[in-house]
């Protein structure tokens, strides 16, 4: 058996919404898109499918398929999504990878929730490596304001970036080897910023 990661999301995360902003985080494209009918909207993200799982072995459980290319060089990513794998929560439980270290964090502060970096090292009866409370009341938002603001939050998300990815790596069970030469870039833009006088991005706290 390999090493996992714990992406736990709230219980009002809904995993169409936490499809669609896998993939405006793996970079695919987004839209507005009408409904057929009335004046309603939503957000419309391509290159992700969700697919039920069925029959006895994996109850209550979906796969999550990203079907583009992602920063990783990777191609047809895909998650299991389970209802009941732990206890306050639903979520996923990818490899001990940066680039799913990366994506749980960013989906924990869309959606609120916990990361677990290590599965083997984690005690589960203490606390996860990183809480994140929801940004909103609610994750479940049926219409009016509340379902705009929702939707537009979908589309305003930005693709997870090499620097993300090279701060993970920090935690993640297995380092790729993409990692170094994201590394390396990651250096030389902050070194060029420096000389030109541009502050560096502010470091996003994984601890």
């Amino acid at each position: 058996m390999g090493v996992d990661c714990y992406i736990m999301l709230p219980h009002d995360a809904r995993i169409r919404d936490v499809a669609k902003v896998m993939g405006a985080l793996a970079g695919f494209k987004k839209e507005e898109e009408k409904f057929s009918s009335g004046d309603g909207w939503h957000a419309k993200v391509h290159d992700v499918e969700v697919e039920g799982i069925e029959g006895p072995a994996l109850p209550c459980s979906a796969h999550i398929y990203l079907r583009g290319k992602t920063i990783d060089g990777e191609k047809d990513h895909f998650v299991l999504f389970t209802y009941e794998a732990f206890q306050r929560y639903r979520g996923m439980i990818p490899r001990s990878t940066p680039f799913w270290i990366a994506m749980g964090l960013r989906l924990i502060q869309f959606f609120g929730g916990a990361m677990v970096y290590n599965d083997c090292e984690w005690d589960h009866d203490g606390p996860p490596d990183v809480v994140c409370q929801c940004p909103r009341p609610t994750n479940f938002v049926e219409d009016n304001e509340p379902w705009c603001e929702f939707q537009q939050a979908i589309l305003d998300v930005e693709p997870i970036t090499k620097l993300e990815i090279v701060q993970a790596a920090k935690h993640a069970a297995y380092t790729p080897d993409y990692v170094e030469e994201f590394e390396k870039e990651v250096n030389e833009h902050a070194v060029s910023d420096m000389v030109n006088g541009i502050l560096p991005d502010e470091e996003i706290n994984l601890t």
